[in-house]
Formats: structure tokens, sequence, C-alpha cells
């Protein structure tokens, strides 16, 4: 069950595994790629005598990790009998992209330190100036844009804004559409947002050994087919709860979306290269071609801006 996870920490330390072919996980998100794949929903589908067993984690670790191995194999046992051939052909397809993963979740790209704390520290002065403008429009000194109840108090107390009610991003377009002045409170407020979300997000990671930016990939999860990506699962010790039991924080961060400027303090490890692919209207060619829609195909292929030819179609303006 998701031995990507394990398998990074065995090679992590110098151990290797052998024979791993067959993954719950994987198998299951080959067949129902639609449903969660922890191991509990997993188990309680597919045996139909097991019991519960997943708050043990913190009383009991060792009767935990033991149900854990024995559900996942009786799981498997489960479903290697039932499982049809177009599963078994998205299963081959699929689990071969486990081991890469586990290669770039142990070796990380090095990030140049000194770029990343110019990065951040011009960040910073950028929230703060953008909170400091923020208390002057607001009138109150306390004011603090990460709240949503000071955020939504401010734009209700603009004119013309008794309905709006809350502080996303149709809220506040629909803010910014009752005139100049609104548009540039909600310009203050999208940038800061952006700033503050681009500082908390990507300007502050753990790194790992030797500045290293750690990562985890996988090839489940994302219903598009692509890679899915969130920060590493190795951590540290961030402080300790009341109960005297550790916090971890991971190191790293997702890269699906790092900024376009923080990828130049990224370099690639020795005896490898960095190289950046995309498919122009990949989505679009892809559904083009399966339907086999000839003026879609042209299209895709050919209209000088696919979304304007699109719009054009669909309201009968000329493009």
């Amino acid at each position: 069950q998701n031995g990507i996870y394990d398998c990074t920490y065995f090679t992590r330390y110098g151990m290797p595994v052998r024979n791993y072919y067959l993954d719950t996980m994987y198998m299951f998100w080959c067949w129902h790629s639609d449903m969660p794949l922890n191991l509990g929903l997993i188990t309680s589908f597919w045996l139909s005598d097991s019991s519960y067993w997943k708050g043990l984690v913190g009383e009991d670790k060792y009767l935990y990790n033991a149900l854990d191995c024995v559900n996942t194999l009786s799981v498997m046992v489960a479903m290697l009998p039932q499982i049809p051939q177009w599963v078994r052909d998205n299963y081959v397809k699929v689990f071969p992209k486990v081991f890469p993963c586990i290669q770039t979740a142990v070796y990380g790209p090095r990030v140049d330190v000194d770029k990343l704390l110019t990065f951040r520290g011009q960040l910073e002065y950028d929230v703060a100036v953008l909170e400091k403008r923020l208390k002057v429009i607001s009138g109150n000194p306390k004011f603090k844009p990460a709240s949503p109840k000071m955020k939504l108090d401010l734009l209700k107390g603009l004119p013309g804004c008794k309905d709006i009610t809350g502080s996303d991003k149709v809220e506040l377009a629909k803010v910014a559409f009752k005139g100049p002045l609104h548009t540039r409170i909600v310009d203050i407020l999208r940038e800061y947002n952006k700033k503050s979300k681009l500082l908390s997000t990507y300007a502050d990671p753990r790194l790992g050994p030797k500045d290293t930016l750690l990562f985890a990939h996988s090839p489940a999860f994302a219903g598009t087919g692509r890679f899915a990506t969130r920060a590493s699962i190795f951590g540290e010790i961030e402080k300790f709860n009341t109960k005297g039991a550790p916090q971890w924080v991971s190191l790293g961060f997702q890269i699906q979306n790092i900024p376009e400027k923080m990828r130049e303090f990224i370099h690639a490890p020795p005896g490898f290269k960095l190289a950046g692919i995309d498919g122009k209207q990949a989505e679009s060619r892809a559904t083009a071609y399966m339907c086999q829609d000839l003026g879609y195909i042209d299209a895709v292929e050919n209209s000088p801006d696919f979304h304007s030819h699109n719009a054009s179609k669909f309201f009968g303006i000329p493009f």
C-alpha cells in the first residue's frame, strides 16, 4: 500500500527493496481512480470481516503497523482473482512510474540559498508595505489582511458593497466592478494575497541535505493522468505538543506551480539536467484528435488564439 512512501525511506538509508511488483493503492487507483486511496477505505471495500484499526496509531504502534501489513496483504489476495484485463493493462502502464518517483524523492535539485534569501527579503518587505496600506485604508491600525472576517468587514464598508458575502476571488471581482476606488482596493488585496502566499508556500522552504529541495511525486491521485506532487515525505520536528508528541513539518514543497522567479534559484544536481516541457493546448488537442472533429482539430492546430476562436463560435461574434 503506497509503496513509494516505504521505498523512499529504504532507498535513503541504503536498504534495497526486491520483488516490489504489487501495490494495493496503485492497483485500486487503476480500477477506481475517482475514489479515495487510503488503506482503511480500501480494506472496508474488499474485506467483509475487517474491523477499523486506524485509531490505534496513537495507542499501540506495533499492533497498528501489524494490522496495516496484514490488511494490505489480505486486500491484494482478495483483489487479484477479480482484476479485469483492462485494470491489469492500466497497472502495467502506471506502476513502472513509481520508481523514478522514488529517485526524485531522495535526490532533489540544489537551491541557491543566497538568491532565495534575497527573494524572501523582498517579499517580506512588499507584504509589510501592502499590510500598512490596508491598515490605512481600513482605518484600523490592528487590521490583519490574513483575517477573512476583517477583509469582509473592509469590503462591506465600501459604498454599494453591503451584499458582499466573502473575500474570495468571485466576491473580490464583484467589488472591483463597482468603481475605480473599489478596483484599487481590490488590487491591493489581491497583491497582498499573492505575495503572502508566495512567502509562506515557496520562499521559506525547509531544505534537505546540502541545500537540496526535496519533494514527493506520485503517478496516482491526479485524475488527468499527470503526476501528483506535494512536499517531501521527509520532515523535521518543529515542536512538541502538550502531550509530548512531536509535531512534524515537511521538507520542501510541491513543485508543480513553482513561481517563475524561483526557478532561477534551482539547479540540477551533479550528473543531471533540468528541462521544462509543456504542450500548448494539450488537453484541447488530445480531445480534438480523440473525437476526430476536423473543425476542432483545425482550430487547435491553426487558430492564432484558440480560446477567442471558441468564444466566437459560442456567441456568433466574428474572430
